[in-house]
């Protein structure tokens, strides 16, 4: 998360508790909309040059403390059940794009109750020729005992239940169109009345 990102987080939370108005509300766009992510810096820099100069200075004392430490737990679970499946994905589509680096990762996290939650994150078949290390390996009866014991331990997990597995969703790549080409070589675009 960018220290811009950071900050729209920060200025976000002090406007909540002070029940104004959310930058969702400000650019009445619903989250996750496409709307949404155009507005968002827009809308978070309103809000943030619209702070009180207290209002400021706890915003700016709260970033700092944020950068040099870690954001509070809620917040933590906020970004992890929202933004998290989607960063994983760009970042094991970039070290393949980049590197031609196949990636599997294994995450966990606690949720916003407090629950121990644990994700699978394989992409490698949507990248060129690549199988899925998850589905070609014994993924639940050799690796997850051992993750789930780490996790465990790394998260003083007292969590009488199983954990949570949560599995990133697939992208089903799209089927390309084929086109004529005319006398001249020239594409000829199809008529798309009616296309969904």
């Amino acid at each position: 998360m960018s220290v811009k990102d950071l900050q729209a987080v920060v200025a976000e939370s002090v406007l909540l508790e002070r029940s104004c108005k959310a930058p969702y509300q400000e650019m009445g766009e619903m989250a996750g909309s496409e709307g949404m992510i155009t507005k968002w810096p827009k809308a978070a820099k309103r809000i943030i040059n619209g702070l009180s100069m207290e209002e400021g200075e706890e915003a700016e004392a709260m970033a700092e403390k944020w950068n040099n430490k870690a954001t509070p737990p809620d917040i933590q679970a906020k970004i992890a059940e929202s933004k998290c499946a989607n960063m994983i994905e760009h970042f094991a589509t970039e070290m393949f794009k980049k590197a031609r680096m196949r990636v599997c990762i294994l995450s966990a996290w606690k949720d916003s109750q407090g629950k121990l939650m644990l994700g699978g994150h394989d992409f490698n078949e949507q990248f060129g020729d690549g199988e899925s290390f998850i589905k070609t390996r014994d993924l639940d009866s050799i690796i997850m005992p051992e993750w789930v014991e780490y996790a465990g331990e790394q998260f003083d997990s007292e969590d009488d239940g199983e954990p949570l597995m949560v599995k990133s969703k697939k992208r089903v790549p799209r089927k390309l169109v084929e086109l004529d080409e005319d006398a001249d070589g020239w594409l000829i675009l199809p008529n798309t009345t009616g296309w969904k």
